[in-house]
Protein backbone atom coordinates (compact mmCIF):
# COMPACT_ATOMS: atom_id res chain seq x y z
CA UNK A 1 0.00 0.00 0.00
CA UNK A 2 2.80 2.20 0.43
CA UNK A 3 4.56 1.45 -2.36
CA UNK A 4 1.31 2.41 -4.38
CA UNK A 5 1.01 5.93 -2.62
CA UNK A 6 5.18 6.39 -3.62
CA UNK A 7 4.38 5.37 -7.00
CA UNK A 8 1.02 7.73 -7.54
CA UNK A 9 2.99 10.76 -5.86
CA UNK A 10 5.85 10.50 -8.29
CA UNK A 11 3.72 9.88 -11.10
CA UNK A 12 2.31 13.55 -9.76
CA UNK A 13 4.75 14.96 -9.55
CA UNK A 14 6.12 14.30 -13.03
CA UNK A 15 2.62 15.53 -14.57
CA UNK A 16 3.60 19.24 -14.48
CA UNK A 17 7.06 19.12 -16.00
CA UNK A 18 5.64 16.59 -18.62
CA UNK A 19 2.89 18.83 -19.20
CA UNK A 20 5.25 21.61 -19.72
CA UNK A 21 7.10 20.66 -22.37
CA UNK A 22 6.33 22.51 -25.53
CA UNK A 23 6.49 19.93 -29.19
CA UNK A 24 8.40 21.72 -31.38
CA UNK A 25 6.53 20.66 -34.02
CA UNK A 26 2.99 22.04 -32.36
CA UNK A 27 4.72 25.26 -32.01
CA UNK A 28 3.23 28.64 -34.23
CA UNK A 29 5.74 30.23 -36.56
CA UNK A 30 4.90 33.50 -37.44
CA UNK A 31 5.95 35.07 -41.18
CA UNK A 32 5.27 38.12 -43.54
CA UNK A 33 4.91 38.47 -47.04
CA UNK A 34 6.87 41.35 -49.13
CA UNK A 35 6.86 42.47 -52.21
CA UNK A 36 10.68 42.48 -53.32
CA UNK A 37 10.84 45.21 -55.26
CA UNK A 38 8.77 47.63 -53.38
CA UNK A 39 9.32 46.50 -49.47
CA UNK A 40 4.97 46.54 -49.27
CA UNK A 41 3.84 43.89 -47.03
CA UNK A 42 0.91 41.29 -48.96
CA UNK A 43 -2.54 40.40 -48.63
CA UNK A 44 -4.14 37.14 -49.71
CA UNK A 45 -1.32 35.70 -50.79
CA UNK A 46 -2.17 31.94 -50.10
CA UNK A 47 0.03 29.65 -48.62
CA UNK A 48 0.22 25.74 -48.44
CA UNK A 49 2.45 23.18 -46.53
CA UNK A 50 3.99 20.27 -47.44
CA UNK A 51 2.07 18.74 -44.22
CA UNK A 52 -1.42 19.67 -45.98
CA UNK A 53 -1.59 23.06 -43.78
CA UNK A 54 -3.04 26.18 -45.82
CA UNK A 55 -3.80 29.92 -44.84
CA UNK A 56 -3.89 33.43 -46.49
CA UNK A 57 -1.65 36.34 -45.31
CA UNK A 58 -3.72 39.37 -44.18
CA UNK A 59 -3.84 42.96 -44.64
CA UNK A 60 -0.69 43.60 -43.15
CA UNK A 61 1.22 40.25 -44.39
CA UNK A 62 1.27 38.58 -41.86
CA UNK A 63 0.26 34.66 -41.48
CA UNK A 64 1.05 31.58 -38.68
CA UNK A 65 2.07 28.01 -39.23
CA UNK A 66 2.30 24.98 -37.20
CA UNK A 67 6.51 24.21 -37.24
CA UNK A 68 5.47 20.65 -38.42
CA UNK A 69 6.11 21.83 -42.31
CA UNK A 70 8.94 21.08 -44.79
CA UNK A 71 8.46 23.45 -46.97
CA UNK A 72 6.22 26.63 -47.80
CA UNK A 73 4.50 26.91 -51.05
CA UNK A 74 3.23 31.04 -51.73
CA UNK A 75 0.74 31.72 -54.36
CA UNK A 76 -1.17 34.77 -55.82
CA UNK A 77 -1.82 35.83 -59.63
CA UNK A 78 0.13 39.06 -59.61
CA UNK A 79 3.28 36.99 -57.97
CA UNK A 80 5.67 34.47 -59.76
CA UNK A 81 4.91 31.15 -57.25
CA UNK A 82 7.33 30.54 -54.77
CA UNK A 83 8.38 27.44 -52.79
CA UNK A 84 10.21 27.79 -49.58
CA UNK A 85 11.97 25.08 -47.55
CA UNK A 86 12.02 25.25 -43.88
CA UNK A 87 16.12 25.11 -44.06
CA UNK A 88 16.58 27.64 -46.32
CA UNK A 89 14.08 30.41 -43.77
CA UNK A 90 16.37 32.81 -42.12
CA UNK A 91 14.27 35.21 -40.48
CA UNK A 92 10.26 35.98 -40.84
CA UNK A 93 10.15 37.71 -44.20
CA UNK A 94 9.27 36.17 -47.38
CA UNK A 95 9.77 37.97 -50.76
CA UNK A 96 7.92 37.36 -53.60
CA UNK A 97 8.57 38.75 -57.26
CA UNK A 98 5.54 40.30 -59.20
CA UNK A 99 4.88 39.02 -62.83
CA UNK A 100 5.78 41.27 -65.32
CA UNK A 101 2.45 40.26 -67.15
CA UNK A 102 0.37 41.00 -65.00
CA UNK A 103 -2.02 44.21 -65.10
CA UNK A 104 -3.28 46.08 -62.53
CA UNK A 105 -5.71 48.04 -64.29
CA UNK A 106 -7.03 48.71 -68.34
CA UNK A 107 -9.01 51.61 -69.29
CA UNK A 108 -9.78 51.73 -72.86
CA UNK A 109 -11.28 54.99 -73.99
CA UNK A 110 -13.60 55.08 -77.57
CA UNK A 111 -15.79 57.57 -79.49
CA UNK A 112 -18.42 56.50 -81.72
CA UNK A 113 -18.81 59.73 -84.98
CA UNK A 114 -22.37 58.24 -85.45
CA UNK A 115 -24.73 57.16 -82.80
CA UNK A 116 -26.82 56.19 -85.62
CA UNK A 117 -24.47 53.73 -87.64
CA UNK A 118 -25.89 50.45 -89.34
CA UNK A 119 -23.31 47.67 -89.31
CA UNK A 120 -23.62 45.05 -92.15
CA UNK A 121 -22.86 42.02 -90.69
CA UNK A 122 -21.71 39.83 -93.94
CA UNK A 123 -18.68 40.09 -95.25
CA UNK A 124 -16.91 43.62 -94.90
CA UNK A 125 -15.34 44.97 -98.54
CA UNK A 126 -12.24 44.85 -97.77
CA UNK A 127 -12.07 41.20 -97.10
CA UNK A 128 -13.62 40.79 -100.68
CA UNK A 129 -11.34 42.83 -101.91
CA UNK A 130 -8.39 40.32 -100.23
CA UNK A 131 -10.09 37.73 -101.42
CA UNK A 132 -10.14 38.61 -105.07
CA UNK A 133 -5.89 39.53 -104.88
CA UNK A 134 -5.23 36.27 -103.44
CA UNK A 135 -7.24 34.64 -106.54
CA UNK A 136 -4.99 36.79 -109.13
CA UNK A 137 -1.32 35.97 -107.63
CA UNK A 138 1.29 36.41 -105.10
CA UNK A 139 0.98 38.10 -102.30
CA UNK A 140 3.94 40.68 -102.03
CA UNK A 141 3.44 41.85 -98.42
CA UNK A 142 3.44 37.90 -97.43
CA UNK A 143 6.43 37.25 -99.10
CA UNK A 144 8.53 40.49 -97.73
CA UNK A 145 6.57 39.49 -94.11
CA UNK A 146 8.52 35.96 -93.97
CA UNK A 147 11.69 36.93 -95.78
CA UNK A 148 11.80 39.89 -92.69
CA UNK A 149 11.03 37.18 -90.32
CA UNK A 150 13.83 34.80 -91.36
CA UNK A 151 16.49 37.98 -90.92
CA UNK A 152 15.89 39.40 -87.76
CA UNK A 153 13.16 37.02 -86.15
CA UNK A 154 15.30 34.66 -84.80
CA UNK A 155 17.11 37.89 -83.27
CA UNK A 156 14.32 39.17 -81.45
CA UNK A 157 13.81 35.41 -80.45
CA UNK A 158 16.90 35.16 -79.01
CA UNK A 159 16.30 38.42 -77.40
CA UNK A 160 13.75 37.38 -75.62
CA UNK A 161 14.89 33.86 -74.91
CA UNK A 162 18.22 35.99 -73.10
CA UNK A 163 15.09 38.03 -70.69
CA UNK A 164 13.47 35.00 -69.69
CA UNK A 165 17.24 33.16 -68.50
CA UNK A 166 17.58 36.30 -66.69
CA UNK A 167 14.40 36.44 -65.26
CA UNK A 168 14.72 32.82 -63.78
CA UNK A 169 17.91 33.36 -62.83
CA UNK A 170 16.67 36.15 -60.87
CA UNK A 171 13.85 34.19 -59.47
CA UNK A 172 15.86 31.45 -58.48
CA UNK A 173 18.59 34.06 -56.32
CA UNK A 174 16.29 36.19 -54.61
Amino acid sequence: MTAGLLTMQNIKAQAPADSCRINEADSLRHFIVVNVETGVPLRDIIVYTDDKQKTKSIWDGTFSLRNSFKSITLTHPAYEKRVVYKDNIRNDTIFLLSNSYALDEVVIYGHSNSMNRKFDFSKPKHDIKMMQQIQQGVNVGALLGLVSHELWGKKIQHRQNLKRQKRKALIENY
